[in-house]
C-alpha cells in the first residue's frame, strides 16, 4: 500500500498521447506516462508569457502567479522555464511517472475526457512487498511483530520479518492476518500470489511428547503415565504448538515421566484404560 502510486490530472483535459499502453509495463521515475491537452493550462501557459514580456511589477507578479497555477497543475519547473524562455506554449502536458516500478491498473484511452476524479494509473514499486498469512487463534500467542518467517515461491525461500499482527478474528475460520514484510528485488513475488508461509518462533526448551501420546476427546487432551506393573494414570494436559510430529505440553506432565506413546498397545489395552479413565469423572 506504501509503494503504490496513483497518477491522476488535476484538471480537465483530453487525452492525447500513451506512452505507457498495457498493464505490466516497467517504467521508471520520470517516465513519461500520457500527453494531455488542456485549455486551462494553455490559457495559463499564455498569461505567462504575456506576463513575462511585461518588466513592471505588476508584470513580475502575475508571471509569478502564473508559473504558481502551472506547478499546481503538476506542470514540471523544466517545461515551465523553457514556455517562459522560448515564448511558446506547450498545446500538451506530460505526466510522468513519480516512482519506479510497474504499471498494474491502466485506465487511461487515447482520446478520452480527464477529469481529478479520474485514477488514470497505478504504478507499483515491487522491491519490497507485504504477504498476508493467515493463522489460526490456536498458534496466535506464538506470533510477535519483529518476529522472523520464511516465504516459500517455487523452490526458492526468502526470508521475512513479521510487522503487523491484524487485531480481528475471522469468524468462519478462526484466523487472524499477520503481515509479513521482504524484500523481492529478483520479481519472484507478484500481487495476489499464493505462497507457502513458514512462522519461526525462537528455541526453547518445553515438555513435549509424541503426537500419538496424546488422546483428543473433543472436549480435553488426555495422556496416560506409566506407573509400573501394568497401571496407567490419566492426565489432562493442556497442549502448545505441534512440530515435527510432536506436542508441547504446558501442563500436566512433569519432566521424566513416562507416557504412553505406542497407540496400538492403547487400544489392546482398553478395558484397562476405561477403568482408569473412569476414575477421572
Amino acid at each position: 500500500e506504501r509503494r503504490v502510486a496513483q497518477i491522476r490530472t488535476k484538471f480537465d483535459g483530453f487525452v492525447d498521447t500513451l506512452y505507457v499502453n498495457f498493464t505490466g509495463q516497467a517504467v521508471r521515475r520520470g517516465d513519461p506516462l500520457l500527453a494531455v491537452y488542456s485549455p486551462d493550462l494553455l490559457a495559463t501557459q499564455n498569461d505567462l508569457i504575456i506576463a513575462e514580456r511585461d518588466r513592471s511589477d505588476l508584470g513580475r507578479s502575475l508571471a509569478d502567479a502564473a508559473r504558481a497555477r502551472l506547478r499546481l497543475w503538476d506542470m514540471s519547473a523544466a517545461d515551465i522555464d523553457r514556455v517562459a524562455r522560448s515564448g511558446k506554449p506547450m498545446r500538451d502536458v506530460i505526466l510522468r511517472s513519480p516512482v519506479t516500478g510497474f504499471v498494474i491498473m491502466k485506465n487511461a484511452t487515447a482520446g478520452a475526457r480527464v477529469m481529478p476524479s479520474d485514477t488514470l494509473y497505478e504504478v507499483a514499486d515491487l522491491t519490497h512487498v507485504w504477504v498476508l498469512a493467515d493463522v489460526y487463534e490456536s498458534e496466535l500467542p506464538y506470533m510477535r511483530v519483529s518476529g522472523t518467517a520464511q516465504v516459500t515461491v517455487g523452490n526458492k525461500t526468502l526470508p521475512a520479518r513479521i510487522t503487523f499482527i491484524g487485531p480481528v478474528i475471522a469468524a468462519q475460520t478462526r484466523t487472524a492476518s499477520v503481515r509479513l514484510e521482504l524484500d523481492n528485488a529478483a520479481g519472484l513475488l507478484k500481487p495476489d500470489m499464493y505462497v507457502d508461509v513458514i512462522l519461526q518462533e525462537p528455541a526453547a526448551s518445553v515438555i513435549a511428547v509424541p503426537e500419538s501420546a496424546v488422546m483428543n476427546t473433543g472436549t480435553r487432551s488426555v495422556v496416560f503415565i506409566a506407573r509400573g506393573n501394568g497401571a496407567f494414570e490419566p492426565r489432562q494436559v493442556a497442549t502448545g504448538g505441534r512440530a515435527n510430529g510432536f506436542y508441547e505440553i504446558r501442563s500436566g506432565v512433569q519432566p521424566g515421566e513416562r507416557v504412553v506413546v505406542d497407540a496400538n498397545f492403547l487400544v489392546d489395552s482398553e478395558s484397562r484404560l476405561k477403568s482408569a479413565l473412569s476414575q477421572m469423572r
